[in-house]
């Protein structure tokens, strides 16, 4: 009876890792980690420092197999737009294909939520990638 239930546990840890690797895949957080996109309910742009951008307007996890937000990347920030069809980062990972209004750039460590706002293009909400404390 042991041997079945070490079986059994065995599997569905198995099971929840690989729904893991496969949800990070899909540019979402694995279920239970802890390390979010957490929105600062700021807005402001920093002109140039992109690493990868997104479609959409809600940061993702990781394009093109590049880690956004993970344990190597706290307090890296993202600034999303809800309707700014151009503007694109050159040269750096994405999934952005045409012209979409909503979309998302990620800024390397050099760039904070503390750095002064710098460049031109309109303003973007800013996310911060965190470590959530528990309870």
């Amino acid at each position: 009876m042991r041997a079945i239930a070490a079986f059994v546990a065995a599997s569905v840890t198995v099971m929840l890792s690989l729904q893991a690797v496969a949800q990070e895949a899909a540019g979402r957080p694995a279920a239970g980690t802890s390390i979010r996109w957490v929105d600062t309910n700021t807005f402001t742009d920093w002109g140039g420092h992109d690493h990868a951008s997104t479609s959409g307007e809600i940061p993702d996890y990781s394009v093109r197999g590049f880690k956004l937000c993970d344990a190597g990347h706290i307090g890296f920030v993202a600034t999303c737009w809800s309707n700014r069809p151009n503007g694109f980062p050159a040269d750096v990972p994405t999934d952005i294909s045409g012209s979409p209004a909503a979309w998302c750039t990620y800024k390397d460590g050099s760039v904070n939520v503390l750095t002064p706002k710098s460049g031109k293009a309109p303003l973007g909400r800013v996310y911060v990638c965190g470590r959530t404390i528990p309870r």
